[in-house]
């Protein structure tokens, strides 16, 4: 009896799960690019040749190896970055500086500080000028709403490179900023060592958004407390508004998941639009004559739910 061809059952499922392995592999091993790249190379003539060939079992074991060597280099790119000679992270000596840049990200409010994140563009000292590029998260302690994406702004701190609180299994921090592409920080104990200075071109959505944001964030504050902290968190996502007293009665109480962003907002979101469009196409015979009103309502939920 001829035996039948080496089959996988669900190939979606076990890519995914060989990827997972090579990001967590990325995070313990770091090999040289040229060896990864080397091998990737290696793999993809091999793998097509043996299923010419119709040996699907090397085949297979060839493009799991390629899947996960390309989930090792993702998560080394971020975890081992090569930085061009120019790059910020080279000047994170904590001696003060002058540093230019503009926000490229909404900023983090806290109860007692703010966080913006800076893209680089020139740093001073001595007198002169440098050009650099790079990600900083410049904290400040003062809780200000007025920035928006694209500020530009100028301020003097002294850089420093991220460090760890060296808990034994304790949160990676530096490895979470990693993640980001920010491997530079500054600290300012207040807002009198930085300037706006104008604004980036190309960020006009961005800063609508944000506006938009502020408009919300200023109507919440005028309610009473907790409420206006489960808004906060509920709305904007802004969970680290939420005092410390608070967040613990919720733990306590088994319902801490009710302030994150999840399935279930998303789905009240998703309903609501629903429903909400479906009435107002229900209100044009001509649309219930021509159209799939209930098809038009659940692609239209689709915006109200990106948009949140």
């Amino acid at each position: 009896m001829l035996s039948k061809p080496y089959r996988i059952s669900n190939p979606i499922s076990s890519l995914l799960f060989i990827y997972m392995m090579g990001l967590i592999l990325g995070v313990f091993w770091r090999p040289p690019v040229a060896f990864i790249l080397g091998i990737t190379f290696l793999i993809i003539p091999s793998g097509i040749y043996f299923l010419i060939r119709k040996n699907r079992g090397f085949a297979n074991l060839l493009f799991f190896l390629g899947v996960l060597f390309s989930g090792t280099l993702f998560t080394n790119h971020y975890l081992y970055p090569e930085f061009p000679e120019n790059h910020i992270f080279y000047w994170a000596n904590n001696l003060p500086l002058k540093i230019e840049g503009f926000i490229y990200r909404s900023p983090e409010l806290f109860p007692d500080k703010t966080r913006l994140y800076v893209k680089s563009q020139y740093v001073w000292t001595f007198q002169k000028k440098f050009s650099v590029t790079g990600n900083i998260l410049l904290t400040i302690e003062s809780k200000r709403t007025s920035f928006l994406v694209g500020d530009r702004i100028i301020f003097f701190a002294r850089l420093r490179k991220p460090r760890n609180f060296k808990n034994p299994g304790g949160f990676n921090y530096v490895q979470w900023l990693a993640f980001q592409e920010i491997y530079v920080v500054a600290h300012l104990s207040t807002d009198q060592n930085l300037c706006r200075i104008g604004v980036q071109k190309n960020a006009f959505f961005l800063r609508k958004i944000d506006r938009f944001r502020n408009r919300v964030r200023e109507i919440i504050d005028n309610t009473s407390a907790p409420a206006k902290y489960l808004l906060h968190a509920l709305i904007l996502g802004e969970r680290k508004v939420i005092p410390q007293n608070l967040r613990e009665s919720f733990s306590r109480s088994g319902t801490a998941h009710i302030l994150a962003i999840s399935g279930l907002h998303i789905g009240i979101i998703a309903t609501f639009s629903y429903f909400l469009f479906r009435y107002i196409f229900s209100l044009s015979e001509y649309l219930l004559l021509f159209t799939n009103v209930h098809k038009l309502s659940a692609f239209l939920s689709l915006l109200p739910i990106l948009f949140y």
